[in-house]
């Protein structure tokens, strides 16, 4: 009969080698370039944790079903009454625009999707939809909310896509003023990543000065998102270069956590919606800032207009 000793010093130094194998591929893969490291992910996504993917996505989906009747219902209802007693004004514009030459208001299409988190640990900024390149999804596609720009896709595969929020350290997007007056860029506070819960604005000139609570929107340029969708609204100066430049505090008009159910630009190919105009979509309506809009952020000055 095998001794208990000698069994039990087995068992540890298999775990001991089964730990220090461990560790050594998780340094391989902290030290490996983004590229490799996030070819390496989605092909774990498409293979090893697919049936755990599909799972969540379906309890998901479910969820949000039975949570979202109702409201769905009553949107229904609004749209379907906005159509009868806007369907003459739209016929018209449509028979307008055909004899007078003008294209379309929107030159490419979006679909529904649905939205889904892969829920592990460092990807809090990811997102999966349930359309792939099959659907014309592709790696630029913008994501669009009722609210305004939730994101984008990154990768597109045959049936899903993985994509980001505005949460995500990649994020960046052209912005302007909703008067047109100002551009800049905005992407997700620096000091925290992955878990970001406000943008920042740079680019603005040192004499141009933003309100608090002015809405910026997506400028159109760059060839990635469509112009005019809302981004944020401006909350507080966040740093000031003497004599250059001007960074503003931005509290985007969607929440990630809160977004189940988007539409995805499809396309054959990229770059049709930069051409594309949907302030239409997007009537003007008030948006509050957030209480800890008024505090000085991270490098910011005292006064909001430079003078001190």
């Amino acid at each position: 009969m095998r001794e208990y000793g000698g069994a039990s010093g087995n068992g540890l130094r298999r775990q001991f080698l089964l730990a220090a194998a461990c560790l050594l591929a998780g340094l391989f893969f902290y030290l490996i370039p983004t590229g490799p490291q996030q070819n390496i992910a989605s092909g774990i996504r498409l293979t090893l944790l697919r049936p755990f993917v599909d799972i969540r996505s379906a309890l998901s989906a479910a969820r949000s079903r039975s949570r979202e009747a109702d409201m769905l219902r009553a949107q229904v209802d609004s749209l379907r009454a906005w159509v009868a007693n806007n369907a003459p004004a739209i016929e018209e514009n449509r028979r307008l625009r055909v004899l007078i030459g003008l294209a379309p208001l929107v030159e490419r299409s979006y679909r529904a999707v649905g939205v889904h988190r892969p829920g592990n640990l460092g990807s809090q900024s990811t997102i999966v939809l349930d359309l792939g390149y099959d659907q014309g999804v592709h790696g630029l596609s913008p994501i669009i909310t009722a609210d305004g720009l939730a994101g984008r896709v990154l990768e597109a595969h045959p049936s899903l896509s993985i994509g980001m929020d505005w949460s995500h350290p990649d994020f960046r997007a052209s912005v302007m003023s909703e008067d047109g007056e100002l551009y800049g860029i905005v992407g997700p506070e620096p000091a925290t990543f992955g878990g970001a819960e406000r943008l920042i604005l740079t680019g603005i000139p040192y004499f141009d000065v933003l309100a608090d609570g002015t809405l910026l929107v997506t400028s159109g340029r760059g060839g990635v998102y469509p112009r005019g969708v809302p981004v944020g609204r401006v909350g507080g100066l966040a740093e000031i270069e003497e004599g250059w430049h001007r960074s503003y505090w931005v509290y985007p008009t969607v929440h990630p956590a809160s977004v189940t159910h988007a539409l995805v630009g499809v396309s054959e190919g990229a770059g049709l919606e930069g051409e594309a105009d949907l302030s239409s979509l997007f009537p003007p309506r008030a948006s509050p800032i957030p209480d800890s809009a008024g505090e000085i952020g991270p490098g910011s000055s005292p006064a909001s207009d430079g003078s001190g």
